[in-house]
């Protein structure tokens, strides 16, 4: 191949993937938007609202802007964002198939409200945002074909509404009784009400929930609510508003180890690329003749750098610099042996600068994560802005790499996505425009954290199941698993907080989200067992290495509460010999875990089509 024509593919090559890694996913974030554009007035509403309130209160950390108006835009931003959260949820939630959703959200919702519209709390007001979901609930309830389960799930919301609202809404003052008769009346009063409907509405036509509808109610009540509020004790409310916002954020912890990990995978993945492009460039007989040398050269400069003056003064530069070091000994250590043994090929050199061009972006990037934190303990102001619009683009990124087509997905299921681009975004510009919080330092260690957790299973697994004939594991699962890790580690947290040993506690929780991806996805084949029970592995330790707990609405559990008046206190210093043995024995137990339950006989499974 002439000089030229290695050019050529050369820059073929970085055009693939550049149009496959960048350009592709930035397609697909848009073909989202639209997708979401189309759906109607209630869903632009939504969208344009949270595009409109995150710049309002970004803009408040611009330097040079004036503090008193700084301050009462992004108050009135952040009550903004509270407002449409909580009602694109319930939206969200009210358009699902079947009121299963809306009852696993309504306690969040109606205990956030409830909180936020303290200045109500003995007043019927308070109840108004809270009736409007026990409404939703009905008709959602009245959309299932059997009138015998709506009836049960009636019944349910009903006895749940009557144990929240008998006491904030002044019922059980003004009629001088105890608690639990007023919360009897309420739940049995409602109760025969909603049956009586239901058998006198059970000939007609059921159908679902509108998202529009539900939207529309619930910024009116929500937002008139919290504006009267606002009114009567502006700071108060406001406060209130950020913290439960502060709260509801886990979801946005999640999504920042997810990115930092997703990064760390794709530099691994871009440093072999470069390599095996470099390769096709340069002759076989140049490539397997100058590596060694290229290799120990860089190693000795790398020497000579640790032996001057401290780089930077960083002890994690150091540490990344003599980790390199190492790589290339172990590398040369193992070209030396192949070329005495005359097995050196063009395959394994290439192999060898693949892994070594890894360690150091893994080393790097550690390094450089570490760094950020004392960064953001320094300059947090000025890279405020920059930090709140690289979360932001990266959560709408992960979002939109979610599904392969968001054209062919159904409308619910995009509303859904909605909901959730809705709120993680909206609780992540409340949390970085929130003056005096942790956030800046925390968001560092999240991706370090997720770096560390992530990229080696992501950019194993993405080796490994090429090679074999094996579906992928979809995105949405590798999501769902590192999640459920994370939160079943901060269940055991709630009793057992100092032992990491008790972890294994959480190994039933693997083996039932292990099945369900099992049934729901049998093509997977070992690979990918094994790569989501390390997913999960991973979520694990991080939630015991960096726990952020969401309260629990109503429901008063000792040991969790306990976690969480003193969460800011259970975090463990990352990067330690601890951290590592407990990261590798979670990708350990949970891979072989995996590998296990999908093994099957080649022969039993059908080759997956390419």
């Amino acid at each position: 191949m002439t000089l030229k024509r290695r050019h050529l593919v050369a820059l073929h090559g970085f055009g693939h993937y550049a149009w496959r890694y960048q350009v592709a996913p930035l397609l697909k974030v848009i073909a989202l938007l639209r997708r979401v554009w189309t759906l109607g007035g209630a869903e632009r509403t939504a969208l344009t609202g949270a595009v409109a309130l995150s710049v309002a209160a970004a803009l408040t950390l611009v330097p040079g802007a004036p503090a008193s108006a700084a301050a009462i835009t992004r108050s009135g931003a952040h009550l903004g964002l509270f407002v449409l959260i909580w009602s694109v949820a319930l939206a969200a939630a009210a358009s699902q198939r079947g009121p299963f959703a809306l009852a696993i959200l309504a306690p969040w919702l109606v205990f956030y409200q409830v909180l936020v519209s303290g200045t109500w709390v003995g007043t019927p007001v308070v109840v108004l945002p809270i009736l409007w979901i026990a409404w939703i609930f009905y008709l959602s309830a009245r959309s299932l074909p059997s009138t015998v389960a709506a009836s049960a799930w009636w019944c349910l919301a009903a006895v749940c509404v009557g144990y929240v609202t008998a006491g904030p809404s002044g019922l059980r003052r003004g009629l001088g009784w105890n608690l639990l008769p007023a919360q009897v009346l309420v739940g049995g009063v409602m109760s025969v009400a909603g049956l009586a409907a239901l058998y006198i509405t059970r000939a007609r036509a059921r159908s679902r929930v509108e998202f529009g509808l539900t939207l529309w109610g619930a910024l009116l009540v929500s937002g008139a609510v919290v504006a009267s509020g606002a009114a009567k004790d502006w700071v108060f409310t406001v406060d209130w508003a950020e913290q439960m916002i502060g709260d509801a954020g886990a979801i946005v912890v999640l999504f920042w180890m997810w990115i930092g990990g997703r990064a760390g995978a794709g530099s691994l993945h871009f440093a072999e690329w470069s390599v095996r492009q470099s390769a096709r460039v340069l002759p076989t007989s140049v490539l397997i003749a100058g590596t060694p040398p290229v290799v120990a050269a860089v190693a000795m400069l790398e020497w000579w750098t640790l032996r001057s003056a401290a780089p930077a003064g960083s002890e994690l530069h150091t540490i990344a610099l003599a980790g390199h070091m190492v790589a290339a000994a172990i590398m040369l250590a193992w070209l030396a042996t192949l070329w005495l043994r005359r097995r050196m090929t063009h395959a394994h050199v290439l192999s060898a600068l693949t892994w070594w061009a890894l360690a150091w972006l893994v080393l790097q990037g550690l390094r450089a994560a570490g760094d950020a934190v004392v960064a953001t303990r320094e300059s947090a102001h000025a890279l405020a802005v920059v930090t709140l619009l690289a979360l932001v683009i990266g959560l709408i990124a992960e979002f939109g790499e979610l599904e392969r087509s968001w054209a062919k997905l159904s409308d619910e299921r995009v509303r859904r996505q909605l909901g959730f681009v809705v709120a993680a975004v909206g609780c992540a510009v409340v949390l970085m425009t929130t003056p005096g919080g942790q956030w800046q330092e925390a968001r560092s260690l999240m991706v370090l954290t997720g770096l560390v957790h992530l990229a080696l299973p992501v950019a194993l697994y993405e080796r490994l199941r090429p090679r074999r004939a094996d579906g992928p594991v979809p995105g949405p699962a590798r999501v769902v698993l590192f999640a459920a890790g994370y939160a079943a580690a901060l269940v055991v947290m709630a009793v057992d907080p100092a032992h990491a040993v008790s972890l294994v506690a959480t190994l039933p929780v693997l083996l039932v989200g292990l099945v369900v991806l099992r049934r729901a996805r049998p093509e997977v084949g070992a690979a990918g067992g094994a790569f989501a029970g390390a997913l999960f592995g991973g979520g694990a330790v991080a939630g015991w290495m960096m726990p952020y707990p969401p309260t629990l609405p109503f429901v008063h559990v000792t040991a969790w509460t306990n976690m969480l008046r003193g969460w800011g206190q259970l975090g463990r210093p990352p990067l330690t010999w601890f951290h590592a043995a407990l990261i590798t024995s979670a990708w350990v137990i949970g891979g072989g875990v995996g590998w296990l339950l999908f093994r099957a006989p080649r022969a039993s499974r059908e080759p997956v089509p390419r």
